[in-house]
């Protein structure tokens, strides 16, 4: 069982949290404690995935997890920067997101370098979608 640190309680961040608890450690970070506070409480991400009962195995959490075996940023491309320089080098890092930075024109993989240098563990995250109509 691994330890996750999901970073970004969207709609993404909830539904990867929501199918890793399953199976591994995981906790949701919000960047706004009253939104992780609602979360927490009502066990439901009411602004961005209504649908979606979160596990009671979820922690959900404002403060950014300072241990995990893997840190998963769920964000858009605009917040993948931000959270590189939060983590820095203390887990590899994931990140769940497509495109391109606005400004700089940098892909995700161009922003981790950057920032967490070259040897880095880093990668992205493959939905595979074989066998799928």
């Amino acid at each position: 069982m691994a330890r996750l640190a999901v970073l970004g309680a969207g709609a993404w961040g909830t539904a990867i949290a929501c199918a890793l608890a399953a199976r591994h450690d995981v906790a949701l970070w919000a960047r706004d404690a009253a939104q992780a506070g609602r979360i927490a409480a009502t066990r439901c991400n009411q602004r961005y995935l209504p649908a979606a009962t979160l596990p009671a195995s979820v922690r959900v959490t404002a403060e950014l997890p300072r241990e995990a075996d893997y840190f998963l940023a769920a964000t858009p491309v605009a917040g993948l920067r931000e959270i590189f320089q939060k983590i820095g080098k203390r887990a590899p890092a994931i990140w769940l997101c497509k495109g391109f930075e606005e400004g700089t024109g940098a892909l995700p993989h161009q922003i981790a370098e950057e920032i967490l240098g070259g040897s880095a563990r880093c990668g992205a995250f493959r939905q595979s979608f074989e066998g799928i109509p």
